[in-house]
């Protein structure tokens, strides 16, 4: 756990130093180092290394376990490690990623999510609407058929439909009584 706290801790002066574009190398007292030359800077430590780029805003990281490279564009930022698996935060999500449709009317808000990871998808799309939780629900229902499992409490309705173990659909609806909206997250889980 030290090790771990020790590597960020690493990680976040080094950031420091990227941002404040300073030219310098700084040793820690474990042997970790951190480099940085104006546009790139590399942090060393026995879990292993970081390498920012200030320019692109990317970002490589090498371990024992593997390593993973991280981009950030237009706010969205995509993980990619050795192993082909990815994420996407703040991802685009659509209609055929989902493989169901958007409740009718809504608009696209931030948070949407692309996981593929060892044989898995998940897609996870954030939407807005000013109906009710309720009505929601009942679109995704006559859509879908009856949920395996629903829950609702104050203004939060939840439904679930798994009706084989290759796919789950789980649909949250939010309102939100002080903006006169609902947030709508429907995630999809695939093997």
């Amino acid at each position: 756990m030290a090790e771990r706290i020790t590597f960020f801790t690493i990680a976040a002066l080094g950031a420091a130093i990227a941002l404040a574009g300073c030219q310098r190398s700084v040793v820690g007292p474990d042997g970790s180092r951190v480099d940085s030359n104006g546009n790139q800077t590399t942090i060393e430590t026995p879990e292993g290394k970081a390498t920012f780029n200030n320019d692109s805003g990317s970002m490589h990281i090498q371990t024992k376990e593997g390593a993973m490279d991280i981009t950030s564009k237009n706010g969205t930022t995509v993980a990619k490690d050795s192993k082909g698996n990815t994420t996407e935060i703040n991802a685009s999500v659509s209609e055929l990623d989902l493989g169901v449709p958007f409740y009718p009317g809504s608009a696209e808000a931030q948070g949407g999510m692309k996981v593929k990871q060892e044989g898995k998808t998940l897609s996870h799309s954030i939407r807005e609407t000013a109906d009710a939780p309720q009505k929601v629900i009942d679109f995704y229902t006559a859509k879908l058929g009856k949920p395996d499992s629903t829950f609702a409490t104050g203004p939060m309705s939840m439904a679930v439909w798994e009706k084989d173990k290759k796919r789950k659909v789980s649909v949250t609806a939010t309102q939100d009584e002080k903006k006169d909206k609902t947030t709508v997250m429907v995630s999809v889980e695939q093997s």
